[in-house]
């Protein structure tokens, strides 16, 4: 069985529930993303370098997400961004 089985659309995926974590590779970036007792962490490596120490990360608890205020994401950084409300071409 795959780690990630798709939902809704040709971008849209889950983890499923027998793994823990998966890799993500986008051009030169491997994304981690691992499901804790508490939450979600994400963290960014460059490609073929996935042992050293995270250029970024993020995270967010369950209890977070499960809020009903709106609030904008932030990342690590402290950068705000929108998450799209649809996905289009030019996401890939």
């Amino acid at each position: 069985m795959p780690a990630l089985k798709q939902t809704e659309g040709d971008t849209d995926y889950e983890l499923n529930e027998e793994y823990q974590s998966c890799w993500i590779t986008v051009n030169n970036i491997s994304v981690y993303i691992c499901k804790t007792d508490e939450g979600v962490v994400v963290d960014l490596f460059p490609l073929h370098r996935e042992t050293d120490e995270s250029i970024a990360g993020t995270w967010a608890t369950f209890a977070e997400a499960s809020e009903d205020r709106k609030r904008p994401w932030r990342s690590s950084a402290g950068r705000a961004c929108t998450k799209r409300a649809s996905s289009s071409s030019e996401d890939n």
